[in-house]
């Protein structure tokens, strides 16, 4: 449950920094390739692929965080709290990414 919330957060990264990062955009110029790395499987690449055809215009970045959350919720309802301690440590840890930003462009 960890590792596919973690891979799930990691596609949202990849997907973001796809529209922003020549770099990333040259290893992964598609989701076939992110599929063919095994960061996604087949499925979420059809599932990813399937609503890239409904509404062309808008990124797809948010689908995977859509994926991590679900699992949280369901783990939450099950009383499992293994989950717990990853979701806050990305939470705080994406609190401070804003913080680092301004600090990296000097402001």
């Amino acid at each position: 449950m960890r590792r596919t919330i973690s891979r799930y957060l990691i596609v949202a990264l990849i997907q973001t920094l796809r529209m922003t990062s020549v770099q990333v955009k040259k290893r992964f110029p598609t989701l076939g390739h992110l599929s063919d790395a095994g960061i996604i499987t087949e499925s979420e690449r059809k599932i990813i692929d399937a609503l890239d055809e409904k509404c062309i215009q808008h990124p797809k970045y948010w689908m995977s965080l859509v994926w991590a959350g679900a699992i949280v919720t369901r783990a939450k309802k099950r009383g499992q709290n293994q989950g717990r301690f990853l979701v806050q440590h990305h939470h705080q840890r994406d609190q401070q990414v804003p913080l680092r930003l301004w600090r990296f462009a000097g402001l």
